[in-house]
């Protein structure tokens, strides 16, 4: 506002003026850096703001190089630092690694973004290009509504590690879905009830509460008929609903848990077991990452190279296909040309899947949930990423994305890992659980 005397008037606009010389001052040296492909250049300037920004710049040179000598001898002593020590942006170290380290929070300060090394593919604008993707992979307010009591998800939890549930009373949901672990075993295929290996790999169980289909073959469409299915199925915990009933009524405290929960007895309605591990399940929701808080509107949570390797996953390696949205999902089958015997959902029947199809997996906390794909095939990320771009089984029924040829550069590889990195915590994940 206008003062009565004036001054306080020109001390304003005088900053205003300051703070957009500032501004036009950093567009033009942008424009000069991008040779001319970028907004700025795009939009060009007319005569006489070319003149002023002339002006602007010899009135910078002009200015003291305090900053700059202090920038300058900074660089200065990070290169007389021993190799090893010197920071690597984008490089992480593995979930092997950090099991190892003390547990730390996501880092709450992460350095502003710039060009990146000379083998990065990242550009001064991915920033500007990506930004308009935040909403396909902001996360959800909150879960999907329930009717779960706290009661009921407590419950649920108890007999999530109760090995009653299987027939020799050995084996539990948790024997497979491990906490430790990131809800999985770490095995190339599961273990059934008498230790045998089984045919597919052992899925994680985060964000639960959306998905629509379950199993590799996504032959259930309830997360209450997987529980029942894995609880009875022959070779994996063999038992049946009915005979951990009957064990689960001879324990007093189950039986006024169930009373208290259902207002009912478990030995009359079986069912409510595979009632109460799912409500529970659908509390096991992935911790945020950095990941997260970039599509949040945090332009600084990741780093250029990892912004460089979310443009190639949503571009060049058509990756967002089937991993698209905040679970990096589509809940859907595919065949992505992997060599196996296994047809997976086109073995169902009335299945319209051809070829060996299998339900694309989350990608959240892929770093933690290894090895991968249906049979586990897959041991490491970088192992997947050859998958992709030399290995597939090019069949007919191969998913139309994967028909044609995918190659990365060494850099393009880096940056990609370093996103899909982005996608998982620093430590072992623990869900975020429920409020309720």
């Amino acid at each position: 506002m206008i003062g009565p005397t004036g001054s306080g008037c020109y001390e304003s606009w005088t900053d205003v003026v300051r703070k957009a010389t500032r501004v036009l001052i950093a567009l033009a040296m942008l424009s000069s850096i991008t040779g001319g492909n970028s907004p700025v250049r795009a939009g060009g300037l007319e005569r006489g703001e070319r003149g002023r920004v002339d002006r602007q710049r010899m009135e910078h040179a002009a200015r003291p190089k305090t900053r700059d000598a202090e920038a300058r001898r900074a660089a200065k002593a990070a290169k007389a630092k021993p190799r090893d020590q010197r920071a690597k942006p984008g490089i992480r170290s593995s979930p092997q690694a950090r099991r190892a380290q003390a547990p730390s929070q996501v880092p709450n300060v992460v350095p502003a973004p710039s060009i990146g090394d000379a083998g990065s593919t990242a550009t001064p604008f991915d920033i500007v290009q990506l930004a308009a993707l935040r909403p396909v992979f902001r996360r959800p307010s909150a879960p999907p509504p329930s009717s779960a009591s706290r009661d009921e998800i407590a419950l649920g939890e108890r007999l999530f590690f109760e090995p009653k549930l299987s027939a020799n009373h050995k084996m539990s949901c948790a024997t497979c879905h491990e906490p430790d672990r990131a809800s999985t075993d770490g095995r190339v295929t599961a273990r059934g009830d008498k230790g045998q290996p089984l045919a597919r790999n052992t899925p994680p169980l985060w964000n639960l509460a959306w998905q629509k289909r379950f199993y590799w073959d996504a032959r259930v469409e309830t997360l209450e008929a997987q529980v029942k299915d894995a609880i009875e199925r022959e070779g994996e915990m063999d038992g049946t609903l009915q005979a951990a009933a009957l064990w689960l009524s001879q324990d007093p405290s189950y039986v006024a848990d169930f009373r208290r929960t259902y207002r009912a007895d478990v030995l009359e309605q079986p069912d409510l077991i595979a009632k109460a591990i799912a409500a529970y399940e659908r509390t096991l929701v992935s911790p945020l990452t950095r990941f997260d808080r970039w599509a949040a509107g945090d332009d600084r949570a990741l780093s250029p190279e990892e912004l460089a390797g979310f443009r190639i996953f949503t571009g060049k390696a058509r990756c967002l296909a089937c991993h698209g949205g905040w679970r990096f999902t589509d809940d859907d089958v595919h065949d992505i040309g992997l060599r196996s015997a296994d047809r997976g959902a086109a073995a169902l029947p009335d299945s319209k899947a051809a070829g060996r199809a299998f339900k694309t997996p989350s990608l959240r906390e892929i770093d933690w949930t290894g090895p991968y794909m249906h049979d586990g095939s897959l041991m490491a990320l970088d192992d997947v990423l050859d998958h992709y771009t030399r290995r597939l089984d090019r069949r007919a029924s191969l998913a139309p994305e994967l028909r044609t040829p995918l190659a990365l550069s060494p850099a393009e590889r880096s940056d990609l890992l370093a996103f899909l990195r982005t996608l998982s915590s620093e430590r072992v994940p623990k869900a975020m659980g429920d409020t309720r």
